[in-house]
């Protein structure tokens, strides 16, 4: 089978805009595309070279073009670092299972996807992608998500009360993606809280609220990085564990 850098260029109809993800400095590889959904079909797994799994037998062309683009954007990031050409499979929190002497992250958003991958096994990579909430759509989702302090935080802020909300959703979870390997325990979006947004310079940090497991404790902190545009938020943790 052809390199995966050079099966791409049968499908630029459906994803395109592959390249580095600017900003993200990484002991690996960060990469970003954007695809179209509606130029999927089912036939790209093959074109691309991405096995289809079972799983994703009845679901609907948006889910099966999402998994699809992170799986392929997995294989151009592990050729990139000289990794094997093997298929990505899935864990028990739908987790990316990467090969041996390998860790990352995927994620994707509507017409968007991103990948971090390293080498370098001893960092914790987390990254995630979020469609801009309107104010009353993020009102419908704060009370899972964020406390009372951690509002406060959020409508104090120039974004408003939307945006801050998207990007702290998304942070949490990017740190549950690159804690997970470590923690191995499901932990939800009330096991840290905002304590730092800065919009304008892409930071945000969260603090645990208890411990996870023997590796992490009470008020242990984390910064993430944060991009957005007029449509999405993306935010990302590279954290040495």
């Amino acid at each position: 089978m052809k390199p995966a850098s050079q099966r791409c260029h049968a499908a630029a109809h459906f994803i395109y805009d592959i390249g580095p993800l600017e900003h993200v400095r990484l002991d690996g590889v960060a990469l970003g595309a954007s695809f179209e959904v509606t130029a999927y079909d089912d036939a790209l797994y093959a074109e691309l070279g991405v096995a289809f799994p079972t799983s994703m037998g009845r679901a609907v062309n948006k889910r099966k073009a999402e998994f699809l683009c992170g799986r392929f954007l997995a294989a151009l990031a592990l050729e990139q670092l000289g990794g094997p050409s093997v298929d990505i499979g899935i864990g028990e929190h739908r987790q990316p299972l990467w090969p041996a002497s390998f860790g990352g992250s995927l994620s994707h958003s509507r017409d968007r996807v991103a990948c971090l991958l390293s080498s370098n096994t001893t960092l914790g990579l987390g990254i995630d992608i979020e469609r801009l909430l309107s104010d009353a759509e993020a009102e419908n989702l704060a009370a899972a998500v964020v406390g009372t302090d951690e509002r406060a935080l959020l409508q104090a802020q120039a974004a408003g009360f939307g945006p801050g909300f998207s990007a702290v959703f998304s942070a949490k979870e990017a740190l549950f993606k690159a804690l997970y390997p470590r923690v191995r325990s499901y932990f939800d979006f009330r096991a840290a809280r905002l304590v730092a947004l800065d919009w304008s310079r892409g930071r945000l940090v969260l603090e645990l609220t208890g411990d996870l497991g023997s590796h992490y404790q009470r008020h242990d902190r984390f910064e993430l990085g944060l991009m957005h545009d007029a449509s999405r938020v993306m935010t990302y943790l590279i954290h040495a564990h």
